[in-house]
C-alpha cells in the first residue's frame, strides 16, 4: 500500500485525538497473524497527525490549520507536537525492538520499518496502532494501448482520429517542468569525484575542468556543464547536456 492510499484509508479511519491518558486506545482487535508476513510496513499510531490534531493533550496546544490554511512546520506548537508523535513512535517501534527507517507526523502519524512477522502481528494488536499497512510502491500500467483505451474498434485512435494512421494528427504534446529545490535533503548525496580507473556505464566522475560526465551504454559519454543552485553553493546542480563521444 503506497502512502497516497493509506492516506485514504486513514481518512475513513476512526483515529482521534488523545486524551489525558499518553495515548489514545484502539478498540480490542482480532487480528490474523497470516495476513502479517515479514517485510517493510507502515506503522500507523492512533494520535492525530499535526494536520488534523485539535487539542485534547494536556500541554499540547493544537496544530490543526484553518480551514483553507496549510500547516505551518515552523510553527513552534507544530513542533513540539510533532516532536511528541515521534517521541511515541519511538516508544512504540522500541516495545519491539523495531528500528525505525522513516517517521511521519505531518499528514499521518506513523513509521517505516522491516518487521518480521511476529513484530507485525504484535505491532497490529498494540492498542495505541491504528494499522500496520505493507509499504509497498504502486504504480499505473502503461505498458498497452489496450489499457490506455487508443486500439479497438471503441478507441481513441477510431472514434477521434479516424484510425490509427491518423493517431495523434495536430496533437500538441506540452511538457510542464517546475524545477525543484536544490537543498532539499532528498537530493543529497556524495560529491561526484574525479574518475578513477576506467568509466563505469552509468556512474558519473568529474572532468578535469570541472564538469560532470557519465559513460553512456552505448559507448557515447555524456558531459554535463555544472551551474551553482541557488542557495546551495554546490556545483552539482544544473545539466545543460552536451553528449560527446
Amino acid at each position: 500500500m503506497g502512502l497516497p492510499l493509506l492516506l485514504s484509508s486513514i481518512a475513513m479511519s476512526p483515529a482521534t485525538a488523545a486524551p489525558a491518558e499518553a495515548n489514545t486506545a484502539v478498540a480490542s482487535k482480532k487480528i490474523n497473524p497470516g495476513d502479517y508476513p515479514a517485510g517493510r510496513y507502515i506503522v500507523v499510531l492512533a494520535e492525530k497527525p499535526a494536520a488534523t490534531y485539535d487539542g485534547g493533550t494536556p500541554g499540547l496546544a493544537a496544530t490543526k490549520p484553518q480551514n483553507g490554511r496549510k500547516l505551518d512546520a515552523d510553527r513552534p506548537e507544530v513542533q513540539q507536537y510533532q516532536a511528541h508523535l515521534e517521541g511515541r513512535q519511538n516508544a512504540v517501534a522500541g516495545s519491539e525492538s523495531v528500528r525505525i527507517k522513516r517517521q511521519y507526523t505531518a499528514a499521518i502519524n506513523g513509521f517505516s520499518a522491516d518487521l518480521t512477522a511476529d513484530q507485525a502481528a504484535k505491532l497490529a494488536k498494540d492498542p495505541g496502532v491504528l494499522m500496520v499497512a505493507p509499504d509497498s510502491e504502486n504504480a499505473p500500467d502503461y505498458s498497452t494501448t489496450d489499457f490506455l483505451g487508443l486500439s479497438g474498434e471503441n478507441g481513441i485512435w477510431k472514434t477521434v482520429f479516424g484510425g490509427q494512421e491518423n493517431a495523434g494528427k495536430g496533437v500538441v504534446v506540452g511538457v510542464i517542468d517546475s524545477g525543484y529545490t536544490p537543498s532539499n535533503p532528498f537530493f543529497a548525496g556524495e560529491d561526484v569525484q574525479p574518475l578513477a580507473g576506467q568509466a563505469q556505464v552509468g556512474a558519473p566522475y568529474r572532468t578535469a575542468d570541472g564538469n560532470i560526465a557519465m559513460l553512456k551504454s552505448d559507448g557515447d559519454t555524456f558531459v554535463g556543464e555544472c551551474q551553482k543552485g541557488q542557495g546551495t553553493g554546490r556545483r552539482l546542480t544544473a545539466v545543460p547536456a552536451t553528449p560527446k563521444s
